[in-house]
């Protein structure tokens, strides 16, 4: 999305998290080209959208360059938000449920093709099911003035309940999303050659699974108990929204707890973490400003280009450790003459890719 809704509760969250880390509105407002009035007017909630890229940038200086500052405000606004303010903020919805890819538990997949077994169907049969969307008959569309083939597929569409027949609830918001999964997709996720997917993709095969051993289950209520049982199950086998994390680390402030309620790639990604910070302490305190000005550079590749520039550093160094100083040096001096080569072709700018 290029705009994204700022609601006095995000402009109040921002604020809350700008205080938290510390930062001044001014410092904020010379990052961002901007007066320390116009911090003001975002934080008090005057403005009615922001383009996503500024919305980032604002939150990318409040964490400190953290490359994960995105996902940690909204961890921050949505251990705090209700539940009808979160009804109302589709672009985080959309970001926690469908734009972040999140690793596939292997014991979900089985037990989504032992369910898939036992009903006798096919992957294709239960994604065809799936993209029948049938908890939205055309009842549902006329009551709600919709045009189905209007309506987005696979994000978070609003609809206000005014909108409905006869309603008087002027304030009153539900959200639908109709599906649209193709076959050769979900058989990669089934068959283990695709290791991550958004949480809507597992969540729909999940739900429609449960409909599918329960088809009595048809009115409203029954189906959202439905989509409460699929919900627990992804919770149970460690598949979380960023509002499941929130919410439990919101009520559970115990670090024994916090860690089992992990799945194992989230441990991983902490144990790594806590490695990369120990060595960098390690050689800061030998060398403080070496490493704030190699770190700064670092903060701005990652800022630039994320994936290309952790690709970049993971690449195997280990292979010429053994070479002399000498020999490191020139191995640096010449990776950067290719920095500069490469800087000298024409080319143009592609969508985020995935090195």
């Amino acid at each position: 999305m290029d705009k994204i809704s700022i609601s006095p509760e995000i402009g109040i969250a921002i604020k809350e998290y700008r205080t938290k880390k510390k930062i001044r509105a001014k410092e904020l407002a010379e990052h961002i080209g901007k007066t320390p009035a116009y911090i003001s007017k975002l934080e008090n909630g005057d403005f009615k959208t922001i383009k996503q890229d500024s919305f980032q940038k604002i939150v990318a200086f409040i964490s400190g360059g953290d490359s994960e500052g995105y996902q940690r405000f909204i961890d921050h606004y949505l251990s705090h938000a209700s539940n009808d303010e979160l009804r109302q903020q589709l672009e985080i919805m959309n970001y926690d449920m469908i734009q972040r890819e999140l690793p596939i538990p292997s014991d979900l997949v089985a037990l989504i093709n032992s369910e898939i077994h036992e009903l006798g169907i096919s992957s294709e049969d239960l994604v065809n099911y799936i993209n029948q969307n049938d908890d939205y008959d055309n009842a549902f569309f006329k009551k709600y003035k919709l045009v189905k083939s209007d309506i987005p597929l696979n994000e978070f569409y609003p609809i206000p309940a005014a909108t409905a027949e006869n309603s008087q609830q002027d304030d009153e918001f539900m959200t639908i999303i109709l599906y649209h999964l193709t076959p050769r997709y979900v058989a990669s996720i089934l068959s283990g050659r695709r290791t991550s997917c958004p949480h809507f993709v597992i969540y729909a095969i999940v739900y429609n699974i449960l409909k599918l051993k329960n088809p009595e289950c048809k009115n409203t209520e029954e189906r959202w108990q439905l989509k409460t049982e699929a919900s627990q199950i992804l919770i149970d086998k460690k598949l979380y929204a960023l509002f499941d994390k929130s919410r439990y680390f919101a009520n559970h402030t115990d670090k024994e707890q916090r860690r089992s309620f992990l799945n194992s790639q989230d441990i991983l990604f902490a144990e790594l973490m806590e490695f990369l910070y120990s060595k960098l302490e390690e050689l800061s305190e030998k060398h403080i400003n070496y490493v704030n000005e190699k770190l700064s550079a670092v903060c701005s590749n990652f800022e630039k280009d994320i994936s290309f520039a952790l690709s970049f550093a993971a690449l195997d160094i280990r292979k010429i450790s053994d070479l002399s100083v000498p020999k490191r040096r020139e191995f640096l001096e010449t990776v950067n003459s290719l920095i500069e080569e490469f800087s000298a072709i024409p080319h143009s700018f592609e969508d985020i890719e995935m090195y």
